[in-house]
């Protein structure tokens, strides 16, 4: 055997036929039988669970709240969130590793909703503030929808390379980041190897890696491997292209995967995962290479079969419909306990009390509207649930009522803010009759001006010997 397959490489284990042998092996050699990738079976108590999908509406709410509130920013150079914000963001998130005391642990989804959202057509980015694109924007659609356009946005966008991740793994700024692969191109290969897994069933991690490479869908994520390293920089180099694409597939799934819904996933804690996938890169002092290592199983979800276009509708109803009564303050008391997929949707709308126990919050509720939800989705969630015919009157007075303020308070444009020397000068250039219609006195000596009037509003005070130096 040694006489037909040789190392591809001095270093390294990959092995191959020569290309002139292998042209006369094909046609003799059978085709091996088309892999099939198996269901996995594992017993679910002792092994962490993650169902992703019911978490996404609520936690892309928080997120837009954020965003609109002007408290989502990051490094307007490196486009990085600060370790507070992340803090900040996986307190109203379901993290995987919520219970930990690490903080790249902690903040696994948070670290992922920054990247998505920066890679959103709806969002733009000014100098590290990110903000609603109110040209682009269609919140008004249904949480799979949103889910769709942002996975699609995010993989398509390659200003950041989630392999710089993997922090111990040293070298990516150095010669190596040339020869690394395009982002994008790595995570096509994954989505489309997604696209091949059933619906709804378990497989193993390692079989989802045997199914890429059955599927020709196998990627590098560098051409040049050598130049990276982990630990020595001369003992630690890495030649094993392969082990480098395992950490980073673990890494798509576990943080972009999950966080946006496409599959659920079974996991230990990474210190307590086996390492054997990278032990042909060197044994090191580690407890673990990334904070991924603990992924053992994915499934695909049903919203994940409807991202990837698998499936043409996805329904987000609840199966079941827990029964309620409505009590007085506007609170809605469970007879049982809610499902996940209840209590998901009612965060958008109200405030838990205790348990089974619900009040309904206008502040929930007008935020969720500016968001582009509907009033209307609540309303009939409360009416299928309630044998009574009608709505108790404080509950549908608070109906009629943010139903005829959801559009109180439009955004036109933005004004600038100017302050005079004197209120004669103020008083001066708001009777000007050419500035009269959009010039606008705030208290003595304050005026307010559309921002996009400025080049006009300072060529006219120029006419009433007013100068106004540029700040």
């Amino acid at each position: 055997m040694e006489i037909i397959i040789y190392p591809e490489r001095r270093h390294g284990n990959s092995i191959r036929i020569p290309e002139d042998l292998l042209k006369c092996l094909m046609p003799i050699i059978p085709k091996p039988p088309e892999f099939s990738i198996e269901v996995a079976s594992f017993d679910a108590e002792n092994i962490m669970l993650l169902e992703s999908s019911k978490q996404t509406e609520s936690e892309l709410n928080a997120l837009i709240n954020l965003i609109k509130d002007k408290k989502l920013k990051v490094s307007a150079k490196t486009g990085m969130p600060s370790k507070a914000l992340l803090k900040k963001l996986s307190s109203q998130l379901n993290e995987p590793y919520s219970e930990s005391v690490g903080e790249s642990l902690e903040t696994i989804k948070a670290f992922c909703w920054v990247q998505v959202l920066r890679a959103s057509s709806w969002i733009k980015e000014s100098h590290g503030q990110l903000n609603v694109n109110l040209k682009t924007a269609t919140l008004q659609q249904k949480n799979s929808d949103a889910m769709k356009q942002l996975f699609w946005d995010w993989q398509q966008n390659s200003q950041f390379d989630e392999f710089s991740r993997i922090n111990e793994v040293k070298g990516q700024k150095g010669k190596g980041q040339r020869y690394f692969t395009t982002p994008d191109s790595r995570r096509e290969a994954c989505t489309e190897t997604l696209k091949a897994c059933p619906v709804g069933e378990w497989v193993s991690f390692t079989d989802f890696l045997r199914l890429m490479a059955a599927k020709g869908h196998y990627y590098l994520v560098t051409e040049e491997p050598s130049f990276l390293y982990i630990g020595d920089a001369h003992y630690g180099r890495i030649y094993d292209e392969e082990s480098l694409s395992n950490v980073h597939t673990r890494c798509l799934i576990m943080e972009y995967f999950v966080t946006l819904g496409l599959v659920d996933i079974a996991y230990y804690r990474p210190e307590e995962a086996s390492n054997d996938y990278y032990n042909r890169i060197g044994h090191f002092d580690l407890d673990y290479l990334s904070i991924y290592d603990g992924l053992q199983y994915l499934r695909l979800t049903e919203l994940g079969a409807y991202i990837l276009g698998l499936t043409e509708d996805h329904s987000e109803a609840s199966s079941s419909e827990t029964p309620v009564l409505l009590l007085s303050n506007k609170r809605i008391h469970f007879m049982q306990p809610p499902t996940s997929i209840e209590r998901v949707f009612l965060i958008n709308y109200a405030d838990e009390l205790a348990n089974d126990v619900w009040q309904l919050s206008k502040n929930r509720m007008l935020a969720y509207i500016e968001n582009g939800g509907d009033l209307q989705e609540l309303q009939a969630f409360i009416q299928a649930r309630d044998e009574k015919p009608y709505l108790p009157t404080e509950i549908e007075n608070i109906f009629k009522m943010l139903d005829a303020n959801k559009q109180a308070v439009k955004v036109v444009g933005r004004v600038l803010l100017l302050r005079c020397n004197s209120e004669t000068t103020a008083n001066n250039i708001a009777s000007t009759p050419q500035l009269s219609k959009w010039c606008q006195r705030v208290g003595k000596d304050q005026l307010i001006i559309p921002e996009k009037k400025e080049s006009q509003f300072r060529a006219l005070i120029h006419e009433l010997s007013y100068a106004m130096p540029i700040d």
